[in-house]
């Protein structure tokens, strides 16, 4: 009767480790949106800067210039070039030079959503993305007075690629905002439940040799 609760108790806490393993590995899977807004909080701590990083939700974000330094104004968030004759709330070629922003991650995340302002059909606005050195995107004007662009789940970014957002024709444009989740990779790997499931096991198996060793012993004496 011993040996039969032991096994019957081994098999309980057992299937209790491989659910709340379970659950922990669905809850670092989970990822949520991450938005960094170039208009507000995350474009003033760039502002005056060539290159610098942005932190949200345990997030990094690099952000570099090309030519200049990154600009947060109350009109928009863009490049004040080196050069004269240049909005500097904006990502366009006032001074000559096209310019852009560059942005590398400290994790592996995948590219939802970017929001731009300024930009107009009738100054034929133009801007240009590539994410992770793929097939650049062109995005001009939606109609609406805050452009907003969502693309594909596919789009990863490893660590140490980059996306980046050029100026391609009109006048240009604000960089109001950008969205992106980490990638799952971050979740508790399969091989973690088998191993917390064979601990359970063989801690509850020695529970079980003990036992049988006292009831030898008591049917010896």
């Amino acid at each position: 009767m011993v040996g039969y609760k032991v096994v019957v108790r081994v098999f309980v806490v057992s299937a209790v480790l491989v659910i709340v393993c379970a659950l922990s590995t669905s809850t670092q899977a989970y990822s949520f949106p991450i938005t960094f807004d170039m208009r507000d909080s995350e474009g003033s701590v760039v502002d005056g800067l060539t290159s610098g990083p942005v932190t949200v939700d345990g997030l990094t974000a690099t952000l570099k210039a090309n030519d200049g330094k990154l600009n947060q104004t109350g009109s928009g968030f863009g490049i004040n070039a080196s050069g004269g004759g240049d909005e500097t709330y904006q990502i366009d070629n006032g001074s000559g030079v096209i310019e852009f922003v560059t942005i590398v991650f400290d994790q592996i995340v995948t590219f939802n959503q970017l929001l731009l302002s300024l930009v107009t059909s009738s100054e034929n606005d133009e801007a240009s993305l590539t994410i992770a050195g793929g097939i650049p995107i062109l995005l001009d004007d939606t109609g609406d007075g805050k452009d907003i662009y969502n693309f594909s789940t596919d789009n990863t970014v490893l660590i140490g690629q980059s996306v980046m957002l050029a100026f391609s024709a009109g006048n240009g444009f604000s960089f109001d905002r950008f969205t992106v989740t980490l990638a799952e990779s971050t979740a508790v790997p399969e091989p973690a439940t088998i191993v917390l499931f064979g601990i359970g096991l063989a801690g509850l198996g020695g529970c079980f040799l003990r036992e049988r060793l006292k009831l030898q012993t008591k049917q010896q004496n």
